[in-house]
């Protein structure tokens, strides 16, 4: 197995979070741990393990996200990265 890095794990976090959709009623993305790794969800409060960092996101030229808008993979590369600190 390879070396992990940040962008290594930010990369497979985003890959995993394919097809998630902003939820206008969320208090922000979360990190939340699934069966196949860690993933981005909109409702994080509702898994039973996940990291404490939430982010509002915005679309790639910075306007608010509209409700039900599925993230491209640069705003879900966007979004873990914030939510790592990173």
């Amino acid at each position: 197995m390879g070396k992990l890095t940040l962008a290594k794990t930010v990369e497979r976090i985003s890959e995993r979070s394919a097809g998630v959709a902003w939820d206008a009623e969320s208090k922000g993305l979360g990190l939340v741990l699934t069966q196949a790794g860690y993933a981005l969800a909109t409702r994080p409060a509702l898994y039973p393990k996940s990291l404490p960092g939430r982010v509002v996101p915005t679309r790639e030229d910075g306007t608010p996200m509209s409700h039900g808008h599925v993230l491209t993979p640069l705003e879900r590369e966007k979004a873990v990265r914030a939510i790592l600190g990173g």
